[in-house]
């Protein structure tokens, strides 16, 4: 579950129009070597997600 969303402004607006905001159930489907995107999957969509300095997530393990 997502807990907060932090980073700069617009890459945390345009994850929020992507549906990853605090309270939705995501799941961890893939994550490319050497720090390179994840696979996220909530219950309507599956998104490719570039972490770093513009863009932190943070989730609880259920």
């Amino acid at each position: 579950m997502i807990l907060s969303i932090d980073g700069e402004e617009f890459c945390v607006r345009r994850a929020q129009e992507l549906g990853l905001v605090p309270g939705v159930v995501c799941c961890l489907e893939r994550r490319a070597p050497f720090g390179g995107p994840v696979e996220l999957s909530t219950d309507i969509a599956r998104l490719g997600v570039r972490l770093g300095d513009e863009l932190t997530i943070m989730v609880e393990a259920l």
